[in-house]
């Protein structure tokens, strides 16, 4: 359940300091881990906000260590605890390459009355 508030209620999420809880890795088989855990500059216990961070320091030790950038490098709020969770995707052996289809072509639109039932539930 989401709940709304006005923008002057709100917290500034920006400049909050979080905890990093856990660095997750995926698409990562054939890749030796311990030299990209000891040389990423995130680590859990460090705390970050989403203004300080960026994925240049990460992408260039990767890049460094297994001779490409990552596949992507995510931060994500929060876990139970209220920690951060840092996701780094390596293509290692066991990623794959998302195929996307091609975007909708053609007339099809939604009811009217779902757009004014998506609307009412945006409201504040």
């Amino acid at each position: 359940m989401f709940l709304h508030s006005a923008p002057s209620q709100q917290p500034d999420m920006e400049h909050t300091p979080f905890q990093i809880g856990a660095v997750n890795y995926f698409g990562y088989a054939g890749i030796d881990l311990a030299p990209i855990r000891a040389q990423l500059p995130l680590h859990p216990g460090d705390t970050l906000t989403f203004a300080r961070f960026t994925k240049n320091p990460t992408e260039a030790v990767v890049t460094r260590l297994i001779g490409h950038p990552p596949t992507d490098v995510n931060i994500t709020c929060c876990d139970e605890a209220r920690h951060l969770l840092i996701y780094v995707g390596l293509a290692g052996t066991s990623s794959r390459p998302m195929l996307f289809s091609i975007s909708p072509r053609g007339s099809a639109q939604l009811e009217p009355v779902a757009l004014q039932l998506y609307d009412q539930d945006m409201a504040p």
